[in-house]
């Protein structure tokens, strides 16, 4: 399929795609497709964020030149509340000291 190719395929290709094989367009069936095949190929992404941790964790202790930065911040509810203690990813980042001290 179109997704094993290219998982970046755009809904209006894929749209496309299903009128061209089903002779309809059906734009929420293109996107239901679309997030089914991407999580059959790199699997369910709120598993992977929740293994993210227990990764990383083996990453620094496997190799010891590993420099892992993480950031959560505070997630926003209405009206600009900030709810206690609930984080969400921001940015992650890894590399091997060696390339950082060549720089």
């Amino acid at each position: 399929m179109l997704i094993d190719n290219d998982p970046s395929t755009s809904f209006s290709t894929l749209i496309a795609y299903v009128k061209s094989t089903k002779g309809h367009t059906d734009v929420h069936e293109s996107m239901v497709g679309k997030q089914k095949a991407i999580e059959n190929i790199y699997g369910n992404w709120k598993k992977l964020y929740h293994d993210l941790p227990r990764l990383l964790q083996a990453m620094q202790t496997y190799l010891s030149s590993m420099v892992i930065e993480k950031e959560a911040l505070s997630m926003p509810i209405e009206q600009g509340q900030i709810v206690e203690g609930v984080r969400r990813f921001h940015h992650l980042f890894w590399s091997f000291r060696p390339c950082i001290d060549e720089c």
